[in-house]
C-alpha cells in the first residue's frame, strides 16, 4: 500500500508555525526549498499513518500536529511539540505572512511538481547559484493528493492521482479519461 504525502508550501508552513507560537521557526520556514517542503510532506504522512504524531504531542491540535512536528523536525533536527496547543487567529499574522488562498495554492504548485516528478521517478532539478543541476531521482511510490479549492464542491475533499482540470496538469501531459467497464 502507498504512503500518504501532504503537499503544502513554505509560506503555509511558516504561517502555521507562527500561529502555534514559533515565530523564529516561521522565518526559517520561509527559506525552505520546494524539495525540503516535499520531504516535510512525506514525513507528515509517516507521522499520521504510524500514529507517532499522537504520542509525540498528546494535547496537540488534531489536524495540524503531524505537519507541525514534521516541519519542526526538519528545522531543528528532532520533532517536538509547538509552543501553543491552539493557534492564534489568522488576522494576527504579520504582514509578511498574509496571503490569500489563491496565493497559498500558487505557492504550493512547485512542491506539487517536485512530488509528481518523484512519484514518476524522473530526475530532480535544483536551482543553484551556477544554474540548474540534477540532484538525482527518488521513487517513493506515492500518488500526489490535491486539495480542492473553495470554488469546488466538497472543499475538504482530496483527490487521488488523476488531475481534474487542465490547470492541474504539468505542461506536455494530457488528461486521461477514465475508462468505463464494458457492458455485459
Amino acid at each position: 500500500m502507498g504512503q500518504m504525502q501532504v503537499i503544502t508550501s513554505a509560506l503555509s508552513l511558516a504561517r502555521e508555525l507562527w500561529r502555534y507560537g514559533e515565530p523564529e521557526l516561521a522565518d526559517r520556514a520561509l527559506q525552505l526549498s520546494p524539495e525540503q517542503v516535499a520531504d516535510i510532506g512525506l514525513r507528515t504522512g509517516q507521522l499520521l499513518s504510524s500514529g507517532e504524531a499522537d504520542w509525540l504531542w498528546l494535547s496537540g491540535p488534531r489536524g495540524d500536529k503531524a505537519l507541525l512536528l514534521a516541519v519542526i523536525e526538519q528545522l531543528e533536527g528532532r520533532a517536538r511539540p509547538g509552543a501553543r496547543n491552539r493557534r492564534l487567529p489568522e488576522r494576527t499574522l504579520p504582514a509578511r505572512l498574509q496571503a490569500t488562498q489563491g496565493e497559498r495554492l500558487a505557492a504550493a504548485q512547485e512542491v506539487a511538481r517536485v512530488v509528481t516528478r518523484r512519484n514518476a521517478g524522473l530526475p530532480q532539478w535544483s536551482k543553484s547559484g551556477q544554474g540548474e543541476q540534477n540532484v538525482g531521482t527518488r521513487d517513493t511510490g506515492l500518488v500526489p493528493l490535491r486539495a480542492r479549492s473553495d470554488g469546488e464542491p466538497r472543499a475538504a475533499a482530496v483527490t487521488r492521482g488523476q488531475a481534474e482540470t487542465p490547470g492541474d496538469l504539468e505542461p506536455g501531459r494530457q488528461r486521461r479519461r477514465p475508462r468505463r467497464p464494458p457492458k455485459q
